[in-house]
């Protein structure tokens, strides 16, 4: 998809966020990496949305939230010029 199809996300809109290994092949290969996982969620996530559910499988993931009200999000989030997508990013290239 190139940038230009890309709809940036939206403060108070829901998502259905998923995304699997490559070829099927497991993202999570020992019990520790679903708390690493979760523990990375909270950090890059947690700010930005409210989660209203996840499912983590071996080799894939879906979660459900809402991109917080823009009055909702933090200050320094506010202030800045990142997209919504920034957290998002830097969730999925951490882990």
């Amino acid at each position: 998809m190139s940038q230009k199809n890309v709809i940036p996300l939206q403060s108070g809109k829901c998502y259905h966020i998923f995304n699997r290994g490559v070829a099927k092949l497991p993202i999570f290969l020992k019990e520790e990496n679903y708390d690493y996982f979760l523990k990375l969620y909270e950090k890059h996530i947690r700010p930005v949305a409210h989660t209203f559910a996840y499912c983590l499988m071996n080799n894939h993931f879906h979660i459900l939230l809402q991109i917080k009200h823009e009055e909702d999000l933090s200050k320094s989030f506010q202030n800045s010029a990142k997209s919504l997508s920034v957290p998002f990013a830097n969730f999925f290239n951490a882990y």
